[in-house]
């Protein structure tokens, strides 16, 4: 069962998130370390000599699948992988699709992280969007917590628009695992003009490394922004 741990060697075989992290890599991005399990994956989080991890499914699904996998399942998970596995699986199987492999990061001590994207999802045009919460944004995924939205230049470099929401509680890292906390100021701005900028100027970088408009998952960490994940838009959105 521990040999399920060992990582993946072979990342164009290990599915579409895999992939387009090693595409990161090989760009000189510097995603948060990650690893590749064989699927399914028979092992815990302690086996990884990992607390709460980030875990999420590597579909061999085309970017439309593969998307949809990515904001339903991943999950910070602590304990054996099992559970969430045999969730994916039914899952994948009723979309006509199968997981290739897990990819598990350790939980950055993030301060704010959120998405962005090389495209605005919204009108379709061609800007940067930044959106961010305090500490972690697993909420943002599943369920379009309340954010802060950055609407920027296609270059990335200028921020034309700003809309801040009150955020009264955001998810960190505890002693347990996750937990939810409360937000000192809930109507702050979570990052600066500054960070988003930083934020956008990556996330082309990332379009660039994959080759087309992305989706990024990105964190504020102690020394600065790093990409947690990035993957091509659906075609049905890039297309006009």
């Amino acid at each position: 069962a521990f040999m399920s741990c060992v990582p993946l060697e072979d990342a164009e075989r290990g599915g579409d998130e895999l992939r387009w992290l090693s595409r990161l890599r090989e760009a000189g991005l510097h995603p948060v370390d990650y690893r590749a399990l064989s699927w399914p994956p028979r092992c815990s989080t302690d086996d990884l000599g990992l607390g709460c991890a980030l875990v999420r499914p590597s579909l061999g699904a085309g970017n439309l699948l593969s998307l949809m996998a990515s904001f339903l399942f991943t999950r910070c998970l602590r304990g054996r992988l099992e559970g969430w596995a045999a969730e994916v699986e039914s899952w994948a199987v009723a979309h006509g699709a199968r997981p290739l492999s897990a990819v598990v990061q350790e939980v950055p001590r993030a301060t704010a992280s959120g998405l962005a994207y090389t495209l605005d999802p919204v009108t379709r045009r061609r800007a940067v969007v930044v959106q961010s919460v305090p500490g972690l944004h697993l909420a943002l995924l599943t369920r379009g917590s309340p954010h802060d939205n950055f609407l920027l230049s296609p270059d990335g470099l200028r921020v034309e628009e700003v809309r801040v929401l009150p955020k009264p509680r955001a998810l960190a890292v505890g002693p347990s695992g996750l937990e939810e906390v409360e937000v000192r100021d809930p109507g702050a701005q979570s990052i600066s003009d500054e960070i988003a900028v930083e934020v956008a100027g990556l996330s082309l970088r990332a379009e660039g490394a994959i080759g087309s408009p992305v989706e990024v998952e990105w964190a504020l960490v102690s020394n600065g922004v790093r990409l947690l994940a990035a993957r091509p838009l659906p075609e049905e959105l890039v297309r006009t």
